[in-house]
């Protein structure tokens, strides 16, 4: 009875084991197989930055000074570009194009330095023509998918893809490979990836499986160590250049199987029968189900998504095919908004590219009047012709809601040419704004329509009309007035020509600014008769506020 009882516990034993190895196995193989998936589409994505030559060679080759506002609006093109291009990519971080020279743009993250064009993994990228994977780099726990931005067959720069560190905590975070210690590490052998506390550990030489990395044998599952037995399952991939080697300790497997040696002791012979009847029934149905999740795998790395696990279990492989069917169905979902997403923004694009031709005819009208003044030495028209260009792009080309307010302020100067011009006189414009304000953002054309109703119903009867602008912070509000000396308000309803038009133009901009920033701000009044009359725009003021791009 005791041999019996020793051989179905050492049946059972080997049955565990040997089914421990292969689940675990296959796991890595499928944590593997999902992570080229991301790997494969991170690719993609520079792959598609580099195709597009227009954007990305035009913001590399650059050459405007990095303060200057042509340099802004490049700068603002490109990274809108690469934002758009990982929109719904929970698993990309960040996308970036670094130049030879250091000159980077990017879609978000940690700021790149030009230090970067030192870093071994980016001189090893522009070595290659193909995509580079980078693990650590250029600090721990960054996964860096690279590749050379060639253009008229010379290496530009490097379109860099950085995925989520946190995606591998998703696939190796699910049973059984969460029972298990798992260690991820690249040829070089540093430690890409652990779901263990291995603290300041970078190089697999400093871990427990440090000593068995070059003798580890397949044909041998269990290795000692620490001191303790353990079975070791070790998995290699192709794609990603990574090896998994993951180990649970071997009393764990088996302490259950050892109390089956001390039960049949006091078992009759009926039940070693039934014991061993069990084992073999556990042993077929489980290998069959894995078999049929494998299958199922094995489907779809041939490229049939729709695959879907029929095994019907209550035990832990019916789990891990429930996991699979609904990360199938994730997959798919997300391949279908990744196809729609791109189809909006092709629209889109195209959308932009019809919208822009539209005014591009008319600013090279406009040009060619200037350049004709120019060339007669009409230096007024030349002047005017300019600043209608300069005006008619900032209204028309620029589709942010709000700018700075040196950027208002330039559409204003530009409109002030244009009226000098057509009232053939000059008249006097001051400015008085606290340096840090002139980049606060503010409402697009919010103050232009004050000065040109200060301008064109204030004093333009006037030979010494003046009018003045300040902005300041009062009270934690971003206050703009405008004062000029002319009539005042004119309150008779008959006076086309004076207050009631002004009026119109204040109800305007009061009902922008209530819209906006709701009740509490506005527009605030003060005019005397033939003295003056002093516009307050009052808006909130939050304490570095960017401009909405």
């Amino acid at each position: 009875m005791l041999i019996a009882a020793q051989l179905i516990t050492g049946i059972a034993v080997n049955t565990v084991t040997d089914n421990a190895y292969n689940n675990i196995f296959e796991n890595l193989q499928y944590a593997d197989s999902n992570l080229n998936i991301f790997l494969e589409d991170a690719s993609a994505i520079g792959l598609s930055i580099m195709s597009n030559q227009k954007t990305i060679i035009t913001g590399l080759e650059d050459d405007s000074p990095e303060a200057s506002y042509s340099a802004f609006l490049v700068q603002k093109e490109v990274e809108a570009y690469l934002r758009n291009i990982i929109a719904n990519k929970n698993h990309i971080l960040m996308t970036a194009i670094i130049g030879l020279d250091g000159k980077s743009f990017q879609s978000g993250g940690s700021l790149i330095l030009k230090r970067t064009i030192l870093e071994p993994w980016f001189t090893e990228t522009l070595q290659n023509s193909g995509t580079r994977i980078f693990y650590n780099t250029p600090d721990f726990r960054h996964i860096l998918v690279c590749r050379p931005i060639i253009y008229d067959s010379k290496a530009r720069g490097v379109a860099v893809v950085e995925m989520n560190y946190q995606v591998l905590n998703g696939l190796y975070g699910s049973a059984p490979l969460s029972q298990c210690k798992i260690t991820a590490f690249d040829d070089a052998g540093n430690v890409v990836f652990s779901n263990y506390d291995f603290r300041d550990i970078r190089t697999m030489a400093q871990t427990d499986l440090g000593p068995l990395i070059n003798s580890y044998n397949a044909a041998r599952k269990y290795w000692n160590i620490n001191g303790k037995r353990a079975l070791i399952v070790r998995y290699q991939s192709s794609f990603n250049k990574l090896t998994t080697m993951g180990y649970v300790n071997y009393s764990s497997l088996t302490s259950a199987a050892w109390q089956i040696n001390s039960l049949m002791l006091v078992i009759v012979a009926a039940s070693v029968a039934a014991a061993a009847l069990a084992a073999w029934f556990f042993s077929r149905v489980f290998c069959r189900n894995i078999y049929r999740l494998q299958e199922s795998m094995v489907r779809i790395r041939e490229g049939n998504i729709e695959v879907r696990s029929r095994i019907k279990s209550r035990d832990e492989i019916g789990v891990m095919a429930d996991i699979f069917n609904n990360m199938m169905d994730r997959i798919g979902n997300l391949l279908k908004n990744i196809q729609k997403t791109e189809e909006q923004k092709r629209l889109a694009e195209q959308t932009v590219l019809e919208a822009q031709i539209q005014p591009h005819f008319i600013y090279n009208t406009i040009n060619s009047i200037a350049y004709v003044a120019h060339e007669r030495g009409e230096k007024d028209l030349e002047a005017v012709a300019s600043s209608t260009v300069q005006l008619l792009r900032g209204v028309l080309g620029v589709r942010e809601s709000f700018i700075p307010l040196w950027q208002e302020y330039d559409y204003i100067e530009h409109y002030l040419t244009i009226q000098r011009f057509k009232m053939g006189r000059d008249f006097r414009l001051e400015w008085d704004v606290e340096e840090k304000l002139w980049s606060y953002p503010i409402p697009k054309l919010l103050l232009q329509p004050i000065v040109e109703n200060a301008l064109l119903h204030g004093i333009a009867q006037k030979k010494d009309g003046r009018i003045s602008v300040q902005v300041f912070l009062r009270n934690e509000t971003f206050v703009m007035k405008v004062t000029d000396n002319g009539r005042g308000l004119v309150s008779q309803p008959e006076e086309k020509s004076g207050g009631s038009l002004r009026k119109v133009g204040l109800h305007n901009v009061r009902e922008r600014i209530n819209l906006i920033y709701g009740e509490g701000y506005g527009v605030e009044i003060t005019s005397v008769p033939d003295a003056f009359t002093s516009v307050e725009l009052i808006l909130p003021f939050r304490e570095n506020t960017p401009c909405s791009v």
